[in-house]
């Protein structure tokens, strides 16, 4: 004969957390890592929120590399990352630890 299982609130609450901590690690790191490895133009122009324009002067300018194939242009977004963090402007804190090294600057005394 089976036996039966009762389910408790306490039960429906921890399966309703560990669900939701679930979701929310799968949806992250698919945010961080996108299932494929090479974007269109929407794609790139949607995740960057700039115009086809812009997009166009990243390619002209080298800042961005692509792949052309017939008339759609791809775009690796090891790439995309890539440029993103070599154009990250530093924190407040990081700007003013460049300058702590350098000895303070004496006053001159006028003649």
């Amino acid at each position: 004969m089976a036996t039966a299982n009762i389910v408790t609130l306490e039960d429906l609450e921890v399966f309703k957390k560990n669900l939701l901590n679930d979701l929310v690690n799968i949806l992250t790191e698919r945010k961080n890592n996108p299932s494929r490895e090479w974007l269109k133009s929407g794609d790139v122009r949607r995740i960057l929120m700039i115009s086809p324009n812009t997009l166009q002067q990243l390619r002209a300018s080298g800042k961005l590399s692509f792949t052309k194939i017939g008339s759609i242009y791809f775009y690796a977004y090891a790439d995309i990352a890539r440029m993103l963090e070599e154009n990250k402007a530093p924190t407040r804190d990081e700007y003013a630890a460049q300058f702590d090294d350098t000895p303070p600057v004496k006053p001159r005394r006028k003649s």
